[in-house]
């Protein structure tokens, strides 16, 4: 949760409070597993494909953003009637999230970097694609345990 400066810790924390106050969970605990979801995909993924978190560590929401964002997109995409604007705009948000992600994984840049007015560190993008896929799976999960677990009842 540490940030290089008053502007990084603005830029990182609006995303973030925008996006968890936006979801569409009134529950906390849901809420706090996305977070949860979110923070540990923003952490494994840097640890699992960069040596560059040892040498200068993780600083910032940025990866928790990246993954409530995805969050909001699937929600966008299963709370509207197929053929919308707002599900059309939940799938553009998902494939344009994905595919900045992607692009940053394999270029090693963040992608507006040079959009940012102020020191923001030296980013990991891996923490941006780890975010995305922990907010992916933590939202899928939920959906995906009580299914099987009404599978097991019924059998």
């Amino acid at each position: 949760m540490v940030h290089v400066s008053l502007y990084h810790l603005l830029l990182d924390g609006s995303a973030f409070l925008l996006l968890y106050r936006g979801l569409d969970q009134p529950r906390g605990a849901r809420r706090l597993f996305y977070l949860a979801a979110t923070g540990l995909g923003s952490l494994l993924l840097p640890l699992a494909v960069s040596t560059e978190i040892y040498r200068i560590g993780l600083c910032g929401l940025s990866g928790i953003a990246h993954g409530l964002l995805g969050i909001t997109a699937l929600e966008l995409l299963a709370g509207q009637p197929r053929r919308s604007t707002l599900h059309r705009g939940g799938a553009l948000l998902l494939v344009g999230l994905t595919a900045k992600c992607l692009l940053e994984m394999i270029t090693g840049e963040v992608l507006f970097a040079g959009l940012h007015f102020g020191t923001v560190g030296t980013p990991l993008v891996a923490t941006h694609a780890g975010g995305l896929l922990g907010g992916l799976v933590g939202h899928g999960l939920p959906a995906a345990l009580k299914g099987l677990r009404s599978d097991t009842m019924n059998a």
